[in-house]
């Protein structure tokens, strides 16, 4: 993440068109047409020709091994596998989120505190690729020199792992992006990185109110990518879950069934 991060200094570019959203529905889903893997793997294949679709069997969650910690630069782990980073502002439902997607497991710990995500972690899971679990950013109440070594340590995790692949924003549906959302944003698109927006906590909006507040965020997002790739996703429906294995399975094989 780029040093600017908490004191959001990033320019950002000119708007574009929005695209339209897909009002086709599954359960509490709404995802943008055509499928994740047409372009977004596409973006990826041209920043790293050495990339090939595995031919390994299909992602189900069902298997997870904890690899390790980091709580410094230099307790990193050295992996050769591919990893996914997933990352957000504190208390945006993170930890709900990867425990709900091991059915339950308590992989991650779930607090009414935010910012108690003090490390990077480690997660290998159906042994195919790394779940990297981020420390979540913006929360006002940890203090500066946390803050600055938190940002230090997802600093040196973003810009140096030659492995990242793809990287799961998670964004508080309720919420319009923060500046802090813009500045990641803006480093991923400037370093070509594929994002998958994930908008959490839309239980806790009206049908009429989750739609327009996914335009308008969708329409901040434009400068950065013209084109997201979003779901919305509440733990309380199991359709979410599913949605976000299948566009995982998009990406990395070019199937979901």
């Amino acid at each position: 993440m780029p040093k600017e991060l908490l004191n959001n200094k990033m320019k950002y570019c000119a708007a574009s068109k929005l695209s339209e959203i897909d009002d086709r529905k599954g359960g509490s889903i709404e995802v943008i047409q055509p499928p994740f893997r047409s372009s977004i793997c596409d973006v990826f294949t041209q920043r790293n020709a050495s990339f090939n679709c595995l031919t390994a069997p299909k992602l189900t969650f069902s298997k997870c091994t904890f690899l390790a910690s980091a709580y410094e630069e230099d307790q990193l782990p050295e992996l050769k596998m591919t990893e996914v980073a997933i990352i957000g502002r504190s208390n945006v439902g993170k930890s709900s989120l990867i425990n709900a997607l091991f059915n339950g497991k308590k992989l991650a710990k779930v607090s009414s505190t935010p910012g108690k995500t003090a490390s990077i972690n480690f997660f290998c899971v159906d042994e195919q690729f790394c779940l990297v679990d981020l420390p979540g950013y913006g929360y006002a109440k940890v203090n500066e020199e946390t803050k600055k070594k938190w940002s230090m340590l997802i600093d040196s995790y973003l810009n140096k792992r030659k492995m990242l692949r793809l990287i799961l924003l998670l964004l508080d549906s309720r919420r319009l992006l923060s500046e802090q959302d813009k500045t990641f944003i803006t480093w991923a698109a400037h370093h070509k990185i594929p994002i998958l927006f994930i908008f959490t906590k839309t239980d806790k909006l009206k049908e009429s109110e989750l739609k327009r507040a996914i335009k308008e965020n969708l329409t901040l997002l434009q400068p950065f990518f013209p084109h997201p790739h979003f779901l919305q996703y509440s733990i309380k429906e199991p359709r979410a879950k599913i949605e976000l294995i299948n566009q995982l399975n998009d990406f990395f094989y070019g199937r979901s069934k």
